[in-house]
């Protein structure tokens, strides 16, 4: 009986004690190839970003010389249209008219900007404009003189004139016509003009 009992007793006690709790299973460890592409992969990226840095730093530096390139380019195009305009034979001095031209345009409405030339030469003819310049730019403005009037082409000095006058009258004549005529009548032209000059001293 005692062993009976014994046994159902310890039957309830298991029965009543709690259920154990199964521990879950812990993670596997990822697998060492993985890590090794993984930083295959790092590398990789790295080494593209390096790429492109490198491309990026030859394509600032082609721009870079484009646009010096074409800032000379075009300061040589802009002197040379002023030298044109004005006779300035100094690219300081070139480089100091275009400024005052700048400032000058910026001044007036679209509409009434004119080009370097013309208003270089609304300057030369405008002594207060004129006047208002640096003098490195002053030594350019000087106006532009009047031209001669063009004479004929067989035209002599009035000295030459007077001391050619035609055998038997009044009319003078040229050195270009004294030279056509022939000896006979070069020698009647000084043979009038001797005695047409004694007349004149009685």
């Amino acid at each position: 009986m005692s062993d009976e009992t014994t046994t159902d007793s310890e039957g309830a006690a298991a029965a009543a004690a709690p259920a154990k709790t199964t521990a879950p299973a812990a993670a596997a460890p990822s697998a060492p190839g993985e890590a090794m592409v993984s930083a295959a992969l790092l590398r990789e990226a790295q080494a593209d970003a390096t790429g492109l840095r490198a491309q990026l730093d030859e394509l600032q530096a082609a721009l870079q010389t484009m646009t010096s390139e074409r800032d000379t380019a075009m300061t040589s195009n802009r002197r040379m249209s002023i030298r044109l305009a004005s006779g300035i034979d100094d690219d300081g001095v070139a480089d100091i008219a275009h400024s005052r031209y700048s400032t000058a345009m910026q001044a007036v409405d679209e509409a009434q900007r004119v080009s370097f030339g013309d208003w270089w030469s609304g300057l030369a003819s405008n002594d207060e404009a004129r006047a208002a310049q640096p003098k490195a730019l002053q030594i350019y403005l000087q106006p532009a003189s009047p031209s001669p009037a063009p004479s004929a082409a067989n035209s002599t000095p009035a000295h030459t004139a007077r001391r050619t006058p035609r055998p038997g009258g009044h009319q003078t004549l040229s050195v270009a016509d004294f030279q056509r005529l022939d000896s006979g009548e070069q020698a009647a032209v000084a043979a009038d003009f001797w005695s047409r000059g004694r007349r004149r001293t009685r």
